[in-house]
Formats: C-alpha cells, structure tokens, sequence
C-alpha cells in the first residue's frame, strides 16, 4: 500500500497590520514515498504543513474531516490498476479537490499513466521534486478549487434565485417557462402536483414576475376551513353576523385586493366553499357575511390540486363548473423521482443553507451520498428531501455527509437478479444500517431481532466491517 499524506496551509508570522482574516487554511493529501518526512519539511520552509497517513483509509478520513482543497500524488515506477483504484477512491471523495502528481521520470513513457494523469490531476511534477516549483503549482491548484467551489455554489445561488426554485432539469425548465408565460395573464391557474413538489412556491412566483408583485400574496389551506366559516373566512363578515362576530372583519380576499388568492388543496374546499368560490369567478366580485351589498374586487386566483385532478372532478371532490372556471391555465409539477439529477442540486443548497454562518466545521455531501439521494424515489418529494439532508447535517459526526447519514436504503432494482439474491442483498442493506445507528454489536443485534452470533454469521458472510462499532461490542 502507497504512504498516503495530508498537507495543511501553516500559520506564518504576518506583520501587525495585517488581518489574519486574510489569510486561510488549506489541506492536502499526498501519497507518498519513504522521504515523505524530508518532503513534508522541505514544505513546511514554502509554507506548508504535511500531515501524514500511512494508507488511502486514512487519506478518506482526511477529505470526510476537513475542507480539503489541494492533493498531491506519488505514482511511482510500479503504478498498477490496483493503484489506481485506490488512487481514485480517493479522488472521488470530494469534488473540490484538486490534485498534483509526482511521478518517476522513466513512468511517462506509459500511456497508461498519461491517461490517468490527463484524467484526474491539475498538475505533474517529476523526481526529484524542485520544491518552489512543486509550492507554486500548489498555489495555482489551490486558486483553482476555490474558484470551482465558488462557482458551484454561484451557480446553485442563481438557481435558486430563479423563481425561488431549484432545479435545472428539463422537467423544471419547462414548469420556468410556464411561470413566466403565466405570470403574463390574470387568468386563473390551477397548479397540480404531488404534495411536497413546491406548488406554492410556483404560485409565489408567477405572483412575484407578475404586474402585481407590489400586492399582497395571501395563502389560504382550504382543507383548515369548516364549512360553516367558508363564506367569513373568504369574503369577511359584519359584526353580529353570527354568534361571535363582535366586530367586522374583512375576508382573505378582499384583504388580497390587487394582489393573488392561492388556495392550497382545492380539492378539500368544502361544497359551500365551492359554491361561493363559482360565484366569485363568474361576478368578479364579493358580499360579506350578513351584509346586502356586494363589491367588486380585484383578485387573481391559483389554486393547488393533486396529479389526479380529473378523478376528483369525476369522484364529485370538485364541481364540474368549477374546475373548468379554474382551470383556464395549468401547470403540472414534476414529482422530485422525474427529475434527473435536481435532487442533487437540491440537496446541495439544502447543506449551504445549514453551514450559513459557520466558519468551522462546514458539512458537504460525499459523492456515494448524493449518488444514494439521486437513487431514492422521495415519495415526499422536495419536503421529505429537505427533512432528510437537515437531519443528516446535524447528525454526521464528521464534516462529510455520508449515505449512512442519510438513513435511505437505495430500492431494489431487479436487473435480471434471483428473488435469492434480491432477499440477500436487502439483509446486507439492514445489517449496514443497523450497525450505523447501532453503538455496539448488541444494540445492532437487538435492533435486528437476531442474536449477536448470527449477527457475527451476517457480516462475515457478507464481507461486513463497520469500524467504531466492533470495539465497543459488549
């Protein structure tokens, strides 16, 4: 196994004018040779400071604890496809690392190796190694991470700046497009979609692009209303209109004059809610509760329903006349599973949210976590995904977000798999997750139901080693 080494930025003496602000902390890793010791040094006078592991676990331990922003790399004469399996495991941690190879003179020679070097290194450098030179490509490989860094996270800001959305696949390209052509009328919309996808943030934004972005946007949940209050909570009510009503008050949509109306659920308005929203629609005006004069008011109305808004109207959850006075326009939601790789960009904004503010101990996703977000299906859509990458940010002990983290099992694909080896790989699954939330062998056993003997017969049937855990076993 190649000695695998970690290179933090050191602290220099600045003059006293200076901020130390100014100045940040950087981190390496290098696999290395039997000098590493005499390197490490040599980097330390350039302003550097090796860490050392001896293998590529250690180096992974390296890139889950800290923002590491700058790799270096020993290939030597012997390189082998093993080695760069290992090499690679590594790589892949963290996206914002950058990596410079030292490599033996006689190695270049091997199209093997300047594939490899093409592929996966922002620099290489041959034996023996001229300090200087090898510090100021550091420099340069370091610059260059920030600025990838920066412009990931720019580019995840304009998403989300857009519409208040995330989301660049072609899916929620067209919903973008339908929000801004939308917003250009003050026609009713009837936004359909799964629970958790967003609607009202897409009402906000067609609300928000709209001539009547300076009015008010008020939310109305029509499953929270009683029949009996429909008519007061919509259009207000006259003081002694019905027992309690102790003064006036207006209703949500007078107090929304000018502005938008997005009733949430549509489908669970009670039949009076119903009647009355009809008649709103088609006289474009209200009468408050136990008043005899009606007012026009000047409203725009976007309602949420669920995908299978037809069968309600079918089913007689939602009048006939109705939903063909709402539903002059409609856009149609895409569950988060329809949406190629958002749930990675989702995710992402979802952990900047969390390390707002936090100079130390910022979390990142490692690349199997968002390879396990991108294989979940999200029955709940964005609002299970947010609860999911929060709790996991709280919870990882380290800086790096794993998929044990996140607490999601991938579903099971069959792919011309045996029911044996489905049943087979699903105990594998529980197992592993068992002794991630597990502090010991016998808290993972009696999470399971089994007994810590065929708990053992498990894991080493399937090549199962959870470091942490078998140490404390009792």
């Amino acid at each position: 196994m190649e000695l695998t080494a970690g290179i933090s930025r050191v602290d220099r003496v600045f003059p006293a004018n200076r901020a130390w602000a100014d100045f940040r902390d950087v981190i390496l890793l290098q696999p290395g040779w039997l000098d590493s010791l005499g390197l490490a040094k040599s980097l330390a006078g350039e302003g550097w400071k090796a860490h050392i592991s001896m293998d590529t676990r250690e180096a992974i331990k390296c890139l889950r604890s800290s923002n590491i922003y700058v790799g270096i790399v020993l290939l030597d004469a012997s390189f082998s496809e093993e080695t760069q399996s290992e090499l690679l495991e590594v790589i892949n941690e963290s996206a914002s690392t950058e990596w410079i190879a030292i490599v033996d003179p006689g190695s270049m020679t091997s199209i093997e190796h300047a594939s490899f070097l093409s592929a996966f290194f922002f620099d290489f450098h041959t034996t023996p190694v001229d300090i200087r030179r090898l510090a100021y490509s550091l420099g340069h490989a370091y610059g260059a991470a920030k600025l990838g860094e920066a412009s990931r996270g720019e580019l995840r800001l304009a998403i989300n700046q857009r519409f208040g959305l995330i989301g660049s696949s072609k899916a929620m390209s067209l919903v973008y497009d339908d929000i801004e052509k939308i917003s250009r009328s003050d026609e009713p919309v009837i936004v359909a979609g799964e629970t958790g996808t967003g609607k009202e943030l897409i009402a906000r934004a067609i609300h928000g692009l709209s001539h009547r972005a300076e009015k008010p946007f008020i939310a109305v949940n029509c499953g929270a209303i009683p029949e009996t209050l429909v008519q007061s909570e919509f259009f207000g009510h006259n003081k002694g209109a019905f027992t309690g009503a102790v003064e006036e008050r207006i209703g949500h949509f007078e107090a929304a004059t000018g502005g938008t109306v997005f009733l949430d659920g549509i489908e669970n308005l009670p039949p009076l809610g119903q009647v009355s929203l009809l008649r709103f629609l088609q006289e474009k005006e209200l009468t408050p509760l136990g008043s005899k004069e009606s007012r026009p008011i000047d409203v725009r109305i976007i309602a949420s329903a669920s995908p299978r808004l037809r069968d309600a109207v079918a089913t007689g959850l939602i009048r006939e006349d109705l939903f063909y006075r709402l539903n002059v326009l409609q856009i149609d939601v895409p569950p988060l599973r329809n949406r190629g790789t958002d749930a990675a960009e989702i995710a992402e904004y979802f952990v900047d949210r969390f390390n707002r503010g936090k100079r130390r101990n910022a979390k990142r996703l490692s690349k199997k976590a968002i390879a396990t977000l991108l294989d979940y299906p999200w029955p709940g859509n964005v609002r299970e995904l947010m609860s999911c990458v929060n709790r996991a940010a709280v919870l990882s002990i380290s800086r790096l977000i794993t998929e044990m983290d996140l607490g999601l099992l991938r579903p099971a694909r069959l792919n011309g798999k045996t029911l044996r080896e489905i049943k087979a790989k699903a105990i594998e699954q529980a197992v592993i997750l068992a002794l991630a939330e597990s502090k010991s062998i016998t808290s993972a056993a009696r999470r399971l139901g089994v007994s810590r003997v065929t708990l053992y017969r498990l894991m080493e049937k399937h090549s199962i080693t959870v470091p942490g855990v078998e140490h404390v076993a009792g």
